[in-house]
């Protein structure tokens, strides 16, 4: 568990009929894909795919399960680096742009979502 008492079990895997979702791929050759559901502007399920390091898995998956019963507007806006670094116990230094990248892959996916609600024909051609 985490000190805001949310669980960081894995969330790995995908979402049948996700909301939303994004991919982000680093210089590396890292890949993390987030996909997300919403419910009334809350953030009801969450999950991430990753093609790269434990590190990259580790954040994508913290994400996610930070994510998770947030408010749209709360996960944009507390689901950060330095909450992923925080949640993980660390990392090295020459790691923390995983970090980043979950953190901009899952604002993606939330964004995904709020503009497949506004625009639902977009949702039927994924």
């Amino acid at each position: 568990m985490t000190s805001q008492g949310r669980s960081t079990r894995p969330l790995a895997g995908h979402l049948a009929r996700p909301d939303g979702w994004a991919e982000r791929t680093n210089p590396c050759g890292d890949l993390i894909r987030i996909e997300v559901r919403l419910v009334n502007g809350i953030v009801t399920e969450a999950s991430c795919t990753v093609h790269g390091c434990a590190t990259a898995l580790a954040c994508a998956n913290a994400a996610a399960a930070l994510a998770r019963g947030m408010s749209v507007a709360d996960a944009i806006r507390t689901v950060t680096t330095e909450s992923i670094i925080e949640v993980l116990g660390g990392l090295p230094p020459d790691h923390e742009d995983l970090a980043a990248m979950a953190a901009r892959t899952l604002h993606g996916a939330v964004e995904d979502a709020i503009l497949c609600s506004r625009e639902s024909w977009k949702k039927l051609y994924r």
